[in-house]
């Protein structure tokens, strides 16, 4: 990341004021529990045990709302606190009325998250599925680049299939991943032979799945009517990936003819885009045919 901590999480978190709302009674919440709670040390201990957690996660450069679930748990804790202590400060009728409000809250946020969580799901996807439907309607086994969105989503062709399944397979890679992994010299591991078998057993877990998963692909591809493609992903980077190549790469090769097609999350310059697809909600993309020159 080019911060410290993963900024574009942070932001994306405060832009919902829910999430403002909890997080103040999350911060309420752990000063009465540390004043009020029989044991400072068990309110202490379960307090840094969350900030470092949470410093941890927030040093990810990628996010999901699983890698926080533990955080949402713990906070609840805290949030309830707070909520608690709130509530035991109003006096007289005032506290029913507050509760009310607060459970009549807690029920439409609930169903407005389940709501907008659905739009946005369908949303992020339209693209990615107009896309693939675009792709689809192309010639059989056209040579297409696409970025690593698309990968498992288009048919792949015999060609495609073969280079993936000896790029899968390669010695060279596994040991090029297994010094990544274990920051281990290339010169100490110069075969799979000398390559520790419990080192191998979980650094190439992933690997084994995918040779299982291309044999029988591979097997059934030729008896296969599907109108198929040859086609090639390419990444940002491609530490520990076997057949994705890097963006620049990709770029060049099919400004040199190596694909007819190229699907990229960023415009061309210089080129005309066939296709665009560019719905709101999710990631958009432009389609460009080769020697599409304005």
């Amino acid at each position: 990341m080019d911060t410290y901590f993963n900024m574009e999480f942070i932001n994306n978190f405060f832009n919902k004021p829910i999430n403002i709302f909890f997080s103040i009674f999350a911060i309420i919440g752990s000063w009465f529990w540390v004043k009020l709670y029989s044991s400072k040390f068990i309110s202490f201990l379960f307090i840094a045990n969350f900030l470092f957690i949470l410093f941890s996660s927030l040093k990810a450069a990628q996010l999901y709302s699983t890698h926080t679930f533990p955080l949402s748990i713990m906070a609840i804790i805290m949030i309830g606190f707070g909520i608690d202590s709130i509530i035991k400060l109003v006096k007289g009728n005032l506290k029913k009325w507050v509760l009310e409000i607060l459970a009549l809250f807690l029920i439409f946020n609930s169903f407005w998250a389940i709501h907008k969580s659905n739009i946005a799901i369908t949303e992020q996807l339209q693209n990615i599925a107009d896309a693939v439907s675009w792709v689809k309607g192309l010639e059989n086994n056209e040579k297409i680049a696409l970025t690593l969105d698309f990968d498992g989503l288009i048919p792949k062709n015999k060609a495609c299939l073969l280079r993936e399944y000896d790029a899968n397979a390669s010695d060279n890679y596994r040991i090029h991943k297994l010094a990544k992994l274990l920051k281990m010299p290339l010169s100490d591991s110069i075969s799979k032979f000398t390559i520790p078998i419990l080192a191998q057993s979980f650094a190439f877990e992933d690997e084994k799945l995918f040779d299982t998963q291309y044999q029988i692909a591979l097997k059934y591809v030729d008896s296969d009517s599907t109108k198929r493609f040859d086609t090639v992903y390419f990444f940002e980077n491609n530490n520990n990936m076997s057949h994705c190549i890097l963006k620049d790469q990709a770029l060049r090769s099919f400004q040199a003819g190596k694909y007819k097609y190229i699907i990229s999350k960023d415009q061309i310059p210089n080129l005309t885009p066939v296709k665009s697809f560019i719905k709101n909600g999710g990631d958009i993309f432009w389609a460009y045919e080769f020697k599409s020159v304005k």
